[in-house]
């Protein structure tokens, strides 16, 4: 068994044993351990020390479909020599690996077919977790991109790590980890996509995981109830609130002045809620963009 999975310690092992025979009194996971560490088959990992820090709090996921996580692995060379970006998609709730994708390069728009596969399969999740990088997120206001606005107007939140804050996608950043320990290179894209598929599967349907008390992740998942329409449905503000569209250059008419907003939501139209004199909070939808202050020709970004 550690053979066919050496890179799995002796919990995981010792309870695939157990699945495939309950009738035969398997050794404790410890006992295990040290039979495969007289055999010279343990793999001795280094901890790094953890440094404490503060952290921005990510909402309560408990249930399968109230986030998804989202991220490329960092690339690497196949065997051709040419460089592959595996996409990928988690359920945080159930750990289910839904997506894992092999692409040449970081696009925006593969990355929404990917999303866009996902929705019509399962469901469609509250939120959907990612860092601060492309095509994800932007520098610009509210850190708003092309696909977080696709998300929004399809009534997603897009939640967004700190800056440098991996552990605030912990579970993500532990199956990227099992990813690279246990991924075999390709020869190309295609066969890449296939290896990618084979870890997905055992990942979700045959590795017993300790933190989900050695359930399989497809024990826990399913589907969202929420299903994807298909098309975007219409943007409907309150009565008093202001309307604007943003022009194709990211700005909108504002008291006879353009104010810059953000190129990612050209076409879009955006509510202004006043909350105090001459003060405007702007919304896509219900997701807050930032704030323009009296007598201001810029938006202030929100703290979101």
């Amino acid at each position: 068994m550690k053979e066919a999975h050496d890179k799995w310690g002796p919990k995981k092992l010792v309870e695939l044993l157990r699945i495939d025979d309950p009738s035969v009194a398997w050794p404790s996971p410890s006992t295990a351990g040290q039979w495969l560490d007289r055999l010279g088959l343990v793999n001795k990992r280094r901890f790094k020390r953890r440094h404490s820090s503060v952290h921005r709090e990510m909402r309560e996921a408990n249930e399968p479909n109230k986030t998804w996580c989202a991220d490329y692995k960092g690339q690497f060379k196949m065997l051709n020599a040419q460089m592959c970006y595996p996409l990928t998609v988690t359920d945080h709730a159930s750990r289910l690996i839904l997506a894992c994708r092999a692409h040449p390069k970081i696009m925006t728009q593969p990355v929404k077919q990917a999303f866009e596969r996902l929705f019509q399969e399962y469901g469609m999740p509250e939120v959907i977790r990612s860092d601060n990088g492309v095509p994800f997120a932007s520098p610009g206001l509210a850190r708003m991109s092309t696909l977080a606005v696709w998300w929004i107007r399809l009534g997603i939140y897009p939640e967004r790590t700190m800056p440098g804050r991996p552990a605030q996608n912990g579970r993500h950043e532990r199956m990227h980890r099992s990813l690279k320990l246990e991924l075999p290179l390709g020869e190309n894209l295609i066969e890449q996509q296939l290896l990618l598929e084979h870890f997905r599967h055992e990942f979700n349907y045959i590795r017993p995981h300790e933190a989900l008390g050695m359930k399989r992740p497809g024990d826990l998942y399913v589907p969202s109830t929420r299903a994807y329409p298909g098309c975007l449905p219409d943007v409907e503000y309150a009565a008093e609130m202001e309307v604007r569209s943003v022009r194709q250059n990211g700005s909108i008419m504002w008291k006879g002045k353009l104010v810059f907003v953000s190129e990612a939501l050209s076409g879009e139209r955006i509510g202004l809620k006043e909350v105090e004199d001459d003060v405007w909070d702007l919304y896509l939808c219900d997701y807050p963009l930032g704030r323009l202050g009296r007598g201001m020709s810029r938006v202030q970004a929100s703290n979101v």
